[in-house]
Protein backbone atom coordinates (compact mmCIF):
# COMPACT_ATOMS: atom_id res chain seq x y z
CA UNK A 1 0.00 0.00 0.00
CA UNK A 2 2.83 2.37 0.40
CA UNK A 3 2.65 5.87 2.97
CA UNK A 4 0.11 7.77 0.49
CA UNK A 5 -1.95 4.95 0.68
CA UNK A 6 -1.70 4.66 4.53
CA UNK A 7 -2.33 8.79 4.50
CA UNK A 8 -5.22 8.44 2.84
CA UNK A 9 -6.50 5.52 5.31
CA UNK A 10 -5.26 8.33 8.42
CA UNK A 11 -6.93 11.18 7.24
CA UNK A 12 -10.41 9.57 5.91
CA UNK A 13 -12.31 9.69 9.38
CA UNK A 14 -10.98 13.43 9.27
CA UNK A 15 -12.68 14.49 5.77
CA UNK A 16 -15.40 11.99 6.44
CA UNK A 17 -16.47 14.23 9.57
CA UNK A 18 -15.45 17.70 7.82
CA UNK A 19 -18.03 16.06 5.02
CA UNK A 20 -20.95 14.91 7.36
CA UNK A 21 -20.33 17.72 9.42
CA UNK A 22 -21.32 20.21 6.16
CA UNK A 23 -24.21 18.29 5.15
CA UNK A 24 -25.77 18.04 8.84
CA UNK A 25 -25.17 22.29 8.47
CA UNK A 26 -27.42 21.75 5.13
CA UNK A 27 -29.96 19.64 6.53
CA UNK A 28 -30.77 20.61 10.04
CA UNK A 29 -33.18 23.62 8.51
CA UNK A 30 -35.38 20.42 6.90
CA UNK A 31 -35.89 18.76 10.19
CA UNK A 32 -39.14 20.16 12.39
CA UNK A 33 -38.50 18.05 15.34
CA UNK A 34 -34.97 17.93 16.03
CA UNK A 35 -35.23 16.68 19.67
CA UNK A 36 -37.08 13.24 19.26
CA UNK A 37 -34.96 12.90 15.96
CA UNK A 38 -32.14 13.21 17.85
CA UNK A 39 -33.33 10.38 20.64
CA UNK A 40 -33.98 7.81 17.62
CA UNK A 41 -30.66 8.75 16.06
CA UNK A 42 -29.14 7.89 19.71
CA UNK A 43 -31.38 4.75 19.94
CA UNK A 44 -30.45 3.27 17.12
CA UNK A 45 -26.76 4.13 16.84
CA UNK A 46 -26.73 2.30 20.67
CA UNK A 47 -29.19 -1.17 18.86
CA UNK A 48 -26.65 -1.55 16.44
CA UNK A 49 -23.53 -1.22 18.69
CA UNK A 50 -25.00 -4.06 20.67
CA UNK A 51 -26.23 -6.13 17.76
CA UNK A 52 -23.00 -5.89 16.32
CA UNK A 53 -21.84 -6.51 19.70
CA UNK A 54 -24.20 -9.40 19.87
CA UNK A 55 -23.16 -10.65 16.31
CA UNK A 56 -19.06 -10.76 17.26
CA UNK A 57 -19.76 -12.33 20.16
CA UNK A 58 -21.67 -14.95 18.64
CA UNK A 59 -19.58 -15.37 15.78
CA UNK A 60 -16.31 -15.68 18.32
CA UNK A 61 -18.05 -18.35 20.34
CA UNK A 62 -18.51 -20.78 16.59
CA UNK A 63 -15.29 -20.39 15.49
CA UNK A 64 -13.43 -21.25 19.16
CA UNK A 65 -15.81 -24.40 19.11
CA UNK A 66 -14.66 -24.89 15.50
CA UNK A 67 -11.27 -24.68 16.38
CA UNK A 68 -11.91 -27.03 19.38
CA UNK A 69 -12.90 -29.38 17.20
CA UNK A 70 -10.35 -29.75 15.03
CA UNK A 71 -7.75 -29.99 17.52
CA UNK A 72 -9.22 -33.18 19.53
CA UNK A 73 -10.37 -34.49 16.21
CA UNK A 74 -7.33 -35.42 13.46
CA UNK A 75 -8.85 -35.08 9.79
CA UNK A 76 -11.08 -37.85 9.56
CA UNK A 77 -13.26 -37.17 12.45
CA UNK A 78 -11.40 -39.73 14.87
CA UNK A 79 -10.36 -38.70 17.81
CA UNK A 80 -6.61 -38.08 18.51
CA UNK A 81 -4.83 -40.07 20.85
CA UNK A 82 -1.94 -38.87 23.24
CA UNK A 83 1.32 -38.15 21.81
CA UNK A 84 3.26 -40.16 24.40
CA UNK A 85 3.14 -40.75 28.18
CA UNK A 86 2.91 -37.35 30.07
CA UNK A 87 6.69 -37.73 31.66
CA UNK A 88 7.74 -37.06 28.11
CA UNK A 89 6.10 -34.10 27.67
CA UNK A 90 6.73 -32.94 30.95
CA UNK A 91 10.33 -33.01 30.22
CA UNK A 92 10.09 -31.64 26.59
CA UNK A 93 8.42 -28.81 28.22
CA UNK A 94 11.30 -27.77 30.71
CA UNK A 95 14.15 -28.14 28.53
Amino acid sequence: MGARGYGWLYAAPAVGAVLMSAAMVLLTSRIKRRGPVLLWAVGLYGLATVAFGHLALVLDHVRLSRADRRRRYDQHGHPRTSSGSWKRRIAFAAA
